[in-house]
This record gives structure tokens, C-alpha cells and sequence, in this order.
């Protein structure tokens, strides 16, 4: 091994003291037994009586799935990071983690199949009050999910999303300009020039340039993969909601879902007693009501309510009327996009439910984990 030494002040050329590999002793004490390389920092990391490994961990997991931790600074468990709300359960969960064999497929049965988890996340205004940050987990985790979740989701539910293991980086639907010579010696490809496929993978595989993030992306809280974090911070901005309104990643996956939801035989049948004789008005109402239903079920995993049912409705009828009065407007909406409108499909309609869908897909509802 070569000698390292402790540097003066870190200059290079001043050594001072030699130094031996070992863990931290503020954390646990280094056994000298242990070989002085990386096969005894995964040993010294993974002993039973280090106190930090599976806490932090454990904590790690509890985070992903409840949009906090039971430590909220899961980067820091020092002295300047925050207590946990649960010491208790830490240790408790710590434990059963290592007892487990460190069974990372086991502690998230246990955390997910756990009463605290499966609690509803509605929220009384007592415990808004309270407990605003739920640290008391006293209703079912809420959370706002990730920039690579929002866009897995609406293409997901639109029947977009390329399910294909494996495979290079994709460089999806992106504005021009974002790469440009100040910052890159290359060009982002035109999205025709694209496969369609390429554009409807998940996210992971998107093609990330360290010094000019997808903004679409970086819009929803996505990170600078210059830096190692723990934890991502999560925002509510009026960027959000112009991406998902105008990002043509998004105008094509609703447009794909309403066709989903007008061509599916189960989303033009009326609901039981809604259809009973009132003729063919009568008749236009369910249908457009159930789709309208089946819509809402898909983006939000949720049934509107009947009042709500009434607000879509009256925006949808309202949406056709305007796209039927300005055709143009309408094919230029469903233009927007790689993949190509089905022509069997009523281009007021179609618009008019797209428009729809993108009012509901730019709902809480519909971006919320809970």
C-alpha cells in the first residue's frame, strides 16, 4: 500500500502525519483484525453493531414511501441533522433489517403492509392544524411525485409508455435552444427525426446532460447529477403547470388517453338507471358522463364525485361546441405529437375530451402519491 499522510493545511507538498485506512471511530470502533482496504469497510460498514448502516437505510426506504423520513434529514445524521419523530421505530425496524438478512424486499412488505401506511391520507382539518407535515403519521402518506413518476404516469395511463428493459439513453421531446454552443458540441435532435418509441420510454432511460437538464425535468424538482443527494426537495410552481399543459410530451398523452377513453366499449356504456328512456339526448349524456368517469378513474386512481362529473361535463360540451365551430383549431391540437390522431375518431370530440383530460391530468389528484 502506499503511505498517505495527513497534508498541512492540504498542501501537497507539506506531509505530516501517516495515516491508516479505517472507518470512523465517532461512529463505532475499528477492529484492527479487519483487512485495511475495501473488503473491511463493507465489513466494518455491515457489523452488527454499527449503529448507522441499517438506520440509515431503513430510513431511506420509510422516505420513499411516505414523502419523509422518520430522520427528516436523510442525508445527515450528525449532529446538525434532525432528530427523528420515532426513535423507537428506527431502531425497531433497524433491527428487524438486519435480522432479516438484510432483506431489502422484506422491509418494504413490512413497511407498505403496516397500518400506518395503509391509513387514509385524507386529511381532517384537526390534524391539518396539528400535524401539518404528518410527522405524527397520524393519516396515510400524501406526496407529490417524482419528475421521472409524472411523466411515467401520463404515459402510462395514456397506453404511451414503452415498457422495454434495457436499451441505450433516449432523448425524448425537448425545446430548442436548450443545448446550444455555449454549453455543448452537439445538437439536440429534432423530435421527427426521433423513432416513436424512443419518445414513450421511461424516464430513467433520458438522456441526461449534467450542465443542461431537461427542463421539463428540472421543472418537477429533478436534481443536478453533479451532486449526491439524498433527498429531493419538492416544489409547487407556476412552471409545473405550463409544462403539463403545453409540453408536447404531455398534450400527446392526453390526446392518446381520451382515445383510449372514446374507444373503449366499457366507457360508452351508460351507467345502470342513468339511460332509462330518456331518448338519444338522454343517451348522449350517459355515454359522455361515463366516459368522463373512466377518464378521471385512469389519470387520478379515484371516482369523481357527481359535482365534479358536472363541472367536466359542462367544460367538455362546452370545448366541443368550440372545436366543432373551428375545425382548423381542432386538428391543431391533435397534430401536436409523433404518433398520428385515429381518423375514425370525431376531431371535435377527440379534442374536446383531450382538452379535458389535461385538466384533470393537471390536477393534485392526478400527481399525487397517497
Amino acid at each position: 500500500p502506499i503511505p498517505t499522510h495527513v497534508l498541512y493545511r492540504g498542501v501537497y507538498s507539506e506531509p505530516r502525519d501517516e495515516v491508516e485506512p479505517r472507518g470512523l471511530e465517532a461512529v463505532m470502533d475499528w477492529d484492527d483484525s479487519l483487512p485495511g482496504n475495501r473488503l473491511g469497510l463493507a465489513q466494518w460498514l455491515f457489523d452488527r453493531s454499527n449503529p448507522l448502516t441499517a438506520r440509515v437505510f431503513v430510513n431511506r426506504i420509510w422516505q420513499m414511501h411516505f414523502g419523509r423520513g422518520i430522520v427528516e434529514t436523510a442525508e445527515d445524521f450528525g449532529s446538525q441533522g434532525s432528530i427523528p419523530t420515532h426513535p423507537e421505530l428506527l431502531d425497531w425496524l433497524a433491527t428487524e433489517f438486519i435480522e432479516s438478512g438484510w432483506d431489502v424486499k422484506a422491509l418494504q412488505r413490512l413497511i407498505v403492509s403496516s397500518a400506518t401506511y395503509r391509513q387514509s391520507s385524507a386529511v381532517p382539518d384537526a390534524l391539518a392544524a396539528g400535524d401539518p407535515d404528518n410527522a405524527l403519521y397520524a393519516r396515510g402518506p400524501r406526496w407529490r411525485m417524482t419528475a421521472e413518476m409524472v411523466r411515467d404516469h401520463a404515459l402510462a395511463v395514456s397506453g404511451l409508455l414503452v415498457g422495454t428493459i434495457g436499451g441505450d439513453s433516449v432523448r425524448p421531446y425537448q425545446p430548442g435552444g436548450i443545448w446550444n454552443p455555449t454549453n455543448s458540441f452537439y445538437e439536440y435532435p429534432e423530435s421527427d427525426s426521433i423513432p416513436n418509441d424512443e419518445h414513450h420510454r421511461r424516464t430513467m432511460y433520458t438522456f441526461v446532460k449534467r450542465n443542461a437538464l431537461h427542463p421539463a425535468l428540472r421543472n418537477f424538482d429533478f436534481m443536478n447529477r453533479t451532486e449526491s443527494v439524498a433527498r429531493r426537495r419538492s416544489s409547487n410552481t407556476p412552471l409545473q403547470a405550463l409544462t403539463l399543459m403545453n409540453d408536447p410530451q404531455y398534450v400527446e398523452a392526453y390526446r392518446a388517453l381520451a382515445a383510449v377513453v372514446l374507444t373503449t366499449g366499457a366507457a360508452t356504456r351508460a351507467q345502470p338507471g342513468q339511460s332509462d328512456g330518456g331518448g338519444a339526448a338522454s343517451q348522449h349524456r350517459a355515454d359522455v358522463r361515463a366516459q368522463l368517469r373512466q377518464l378521471y378513474r385512469l389519470a387520478t386512481r379515484a371516482t369523481p364525485s357527481d359535482a365534479m362529473l358536472d363541472r367536466l361535463e359542462l367544460y367538455y360540451e362546452d370545448q366541443r361546441a368550440a372545436f366543432t365551430a373551428n375545425p382548423d383549431k381542432a386538428r391543431s391540437l391533435l397534430e401536436v405529437g409523433v404518433t398520428d390522431p385515429d381518423p375514425s375518431l370525431d376531431a371535435a370530440t377527440l379534442a374536446a375530451l383531450t382538452n379535458v383530460a389535461a385538466v384533470v391530468m393537471n390536477s393534485p389528484d392526478a400527481y399525487t402519491v397517497r
